[in-house]
C-alpha cells in the first residue's frame, strides 16, 4: 500500500501548530516537508518561536507576510491542530522518506563518477562519504536524557562485569605482558601511537600486538604497511612465531617442513595486510571494506608519514598530517574501531630521551591520539636489546616508563 506522505505532513503541521515544543522533542526540521507550502509555515513557526513570540495565526501570518507569502494565510487557517499522539511515527515516516531520497542522489552521483571513467575505489570512497551525510541530514530521535543514557550504561556495564567473571571478556592489548598491565585495555574508537626512531622496533611492536589481537584474541585485524611488501610482513610474522630467526627466512635458509605448521597457523588468523602507496581516500574505503565484510575491530598503520594526503598535497606537511590524523580519529569512533599509528620521531629525539614534542611532523597526533608511546634505547645501557618504553600520554590511565627486552632474531618484545 503506498503511503500517503501529503496526509503525514498536513497531520505533523498541525501538530506543530497546536504543540510546537514537539519540534525539539522529536527533531522535525524544515527539510521533512516536501510539500513547499506547508515547508514555508514551518519556517515561519520556526521563526516566531526564535523572536520569542508565541505561533498562532496572527504572529505566524506575520511572518508569512515579511517574506511576502501572505497568500498562504487561507492554507494556514485550514490547517487542523491535532493533538502530538502520533508525532513520532508521522515524523519518522517522513525522516524516512528524506533518507531514502538522500540516498538515491548518492548512488546516482556514484554510477556518473562510474560512468566517467573515475576509479572504483575513489566511487566507493565518495559513496560511503554521500551516503553518510545523506542519513546524517535525517538523524533519527534520539533519547539523550540522563535517565535513557544511565539505563543503557549500566546495562552495558552489567554485560562487562558479567564477561569478566566468565572470563569471556576481550581487552584489547600490545601481548606484552608488562606492557599491557601497565597501560591497561585498549578500546574501540581509540587511538594508539608508537613512536621511535628508525630501528628502534615500532614496527616489530605493532606486528606483536596485530599477531596477538588476531591470533590470542581472535579479533579481525588489517595490517597496513606503507614501506614494506607483503612478504615481508609475513618473514617478521614468522620470526615471531618461532618459526625461525628472521634472517634465515630472509634468505631462504630453512626448511620449508620446519615452518609449515606456523605458515599454517598464519593463514587461518584473522587478519588482513596490504601494502604499497595509499591515499586518505583509498585507506579509508578499505578499513569501511574491512568493516563491512569481516567486522573489523583492530587496524595498524606503519607508518602515517607514508598516506598521502589526497587533495592536500601541496600543503605543508605538518598540515597533511594534521587532516590524516583528524580522519582516522573520526574514523576509529565511526566504526568503533581501535587504531594502531606507527610514527616517527624527528631528529631532535636522537641520543636523548624523546618527549611528546619529537613527534615529526604535527602536534597533531597528541591531540588526536588516547595513547602515545615512546620507545628508545638508552644511551648508557650498551645493551641494544634493552628498550624503555615511556607511556608518554594515556587517556584513560597512567604515563611512566618501563624496560622491555627486544629480541632482534624473533623481532619480538618481552
Amino acid at each position: 500500500m503506498k503511503k500517503d506522505y501529503y496526509a503525514y505532513e498536513t497531520a505533523l503541521l498541525g501538530q506543530v501548530l497546536n504543540i510546537p515544543s514537539i519540534i525539539e522533542e522529536h527533531s522535525i526540521s524544515a527539510e521533512l516537508f516536501e510539500d513547499r507550502n506547508y515547508r514555508t509555515i514551518f519556517e515561519a513557526v520556526q521563526r516566531a518561536r526564535n523572536k520569542g513570540l508565541k505561533p498562532d495565526l496572527l504572529t505566524i501570518g506575520e511572518e508569512l507576510r515579511t517574506v511576502g507569502r501572505e497568500d498562504l494565510a487561507v492554507a494556514l487557517a485550514g490547517i487542523e491542530p491535532l493533538s502530538a499522539a502520533n508525532a513520532q511515527f508521522y515524523t519518522e515516516q517522513l525522516r524516512e522518506r528524506l533518507r531514502s531520497y538522500n540516498l538515491s542522489l548518492s548512488l546516482s552521483y556514484a554510477k556518473e563518477l562510474l560512468e566517467r571513467g573515475e576509479p572504483t575505489l575513489s566511487v566507493v570512497e565518495n559513496l560511503f562519504t554521500s551516503a553518510t551525510a545523506a542519513m546524517q541530514a535525517a538523524p533519527e530521535t534520539v533519547d539523550n536524557s540522563a535517565s535513557r543514557l544511565i539505563q543503557d550504561y549500566g546495562q552495558a556495564l552489567q554485560a562487562k562485569i558479567k564477561a569478566r567473571k566468565e572470563r569471556s571478556l576481550i581487552e584489547i592489548g600490545f601481548g606484552v605482558r608488562a606492557l599491557d598491565a601497565f597501560s591497561g585495555a585498549i578500546h574501540p574508537g581509540e587511538i594508539v601511537i608508537i613512536a621511535a626512531r628508525p630501528g628502534t622496533g615500532k614496527t616489530s611492536l605493532a606486528l606483536q600486538t596485530a599477531m596477538h589481537c588476531a591470533g590470542t584474541l581472535r579479533l579481525p585485524s588489517a595490517f597496513f604497511s606503507f614501506e614494506m611488501l607483503k612478504n615481508e610482513v609475513l618473514d617478521r610474522l614468522l620470526a615471531q612465531k618461532g618459526a625461525a630467526m628472521l634472517r634465515d627466512i630472509r634468505d631462504g635458509r630453512v626448511d620449508i617442513d620446519s615452518i609449515y605448521t606456523a605458515m599454517v597457523e598464519l593463514g587461518e588468523l584473522p587478519l588482513s595486510i596490504y601494502d604499497g602507496r595509499h591515499d586518505l581516500g583509498l585507506l579509508r574505503a578499505r578499513l569501511r571494506r574491512e568493516k563491512a565484510l569481516h567486522n573489523l575491530q583492530v587496524a595498524f598503520l606503519d607508518y602515517i608519514g607514508l598516506i598521502d594526503a589526497g587533495m592536500m598535497g601541496n600543503a605543508p606537511r605538518w598540515e597533511r598530517i594534521a587532516e590524516i590524523s583528524r580522519s582516522l580519529k573520526l574514523l576509529a569512533l565511526e566504526l568503533k574501531i581501535a587504531i594502531f599509528i606507527v610514527a616517527q620521531l624527528n631528529r631532535d629525539a636522537d641520543g636523548t630521551e624523546p618527549t611528546l614534542g619529537n613527534l615529526r611532523d604535527s602536534g597533531s597526533l597528541e591531540q588526536d591520539a588516547d595513547r602515545v608511546l615512546l620507545l628508545y634505547r638508552p644511551n648508557s645501557s650498551g645493551d641494544d636489546s634493552r628498550i624503555i618504553a615511556h607511556l608518554a600520554k594515556n587517556r584513560h590511565g597512567r604515563t611512566g616508563r618501563l624496560d622491555l627486552n627486544f629480541s632482534g632474531e624473533n623481532v619480538r618484545f618481552s
